[in-house]
């Protein structure tokens, strides 16, 4: 594992609601140098209504240290993405929160039913081979509140002999699967958070610059939902949410905005000019 702090655990806010909000979409980053100088820190966090998005530009520090990170969220779909070059962590988080209600029509409220829900997941993480570096990525999913309902997360890491693993651990990219359990009639609160992050530094057996990026722009977003009673899926369902999003369906793609495409392209190729150093 990493000697240095873990890449999921790097000080950037808990995600938490704005006080009296019940729906919200949210964009964090934090991408820190280990050591002094270049632009220093960022260390940011953005809740909207129904969609946020944070980009960092890229960040440097001391030992030709540099990096960047991205978040965009909105109700239904989630993407992160983001680099580190030399000695550096960086990670991008999106969240949404939302407030549904489900109903069968002819059934009385408080009925339990069964929930079983999806997740269309897709990205990439890459690494150096030269000092340490790893990427990772890791969602999170609660229908009705309580334990999470969905949990996946996954490190790619590159083949220093300082890491006591190598290579990809954890879940596959792909489809995730979810099931909850709750009542009908109920406002219930659902949430939804996707994590990435890169983390490079020297391992002291010398080389070029570490590397390590995620891009989980491929998009988490939400891919429906069966609701079942007593084991039976019901074909009639009543859905309402706060945000006014059909839970019953999958999420459609989002496009993502020009300005944005060539602010990211612009850091990307300087991340790869890097490596080729």
């Amino acid at each position: 594992m990493l000697p240095t702090r873990t890449a999921l655990a790097l000080a950037i806010a808990l995600l938490a609601a704005p006080a009296g909000a019940v729906t919200y979409a949210q964009a964090q980053l934090g991408v820190n140098p280990s050591f002094s100088g270049g632009t220093g820190p960022v260390n940011t966090v953005l809740t909207q209504p129904s969609s946020a998005e944070l980009s960092s530009g890229l960040v440097t520090g001391g030992a030709n240290s540099s990096g960047e990170a991205h978040a965009f969220a909105q109700i239904g779909t989630l993407k992160v993405d983001g680099s580190s070059v030399g000695s550096l962590a960086s990670v991008a988080r999106a969240s949404w929160r939302d407030d549904f209600m489900l109903n069968l029509p002819g059934v009385a409220a408080n009925t339990q039913v069964t929930v079983d829900f999806q997740l269309l997941f897709n990205g990439t993480l890459t690494v150096g081979s030269s000092n340490i570096g790893s990427a990772s990525w890791q969602v999170r999913a609660d229908m009705g509140g309580g334990a999470y309902d969905l949990a996946g997360d996954a490190t790619l890491y590159n083949n220093s002999p300082v890491l006591g693993v190598h290579g990809y651990v954890g879940t596959p990219l792909g489809t995730l699967h979810g099931t909850a359990t709750f009542m009908t009639g109920q406002t219930l609160p659902l949430i939804v958070e996707l994590t990435g992050a890169a983390q490079t530094a020297n391992d002291g057996y010398g080389g070029a610059l570490a590397t390590s990026s995620f891009d989980l722009s491929h998009t988490l977003r939400w891919g429906g939902m069966t609701v079942s009673l007593n084991g039976v899926p019901q074909s009639q369902v009543i859905m309402t949410s706060a945000s006014g999003f059909n839970y019953l369906q999958a999420a459609p793609v989002p496009e993502p905005g020009t300005g944005l495409l060539i602010g990211l392209g612009a850091a990307f190729l300087l991340w790869r000019r890097r490596m080729a150093t």
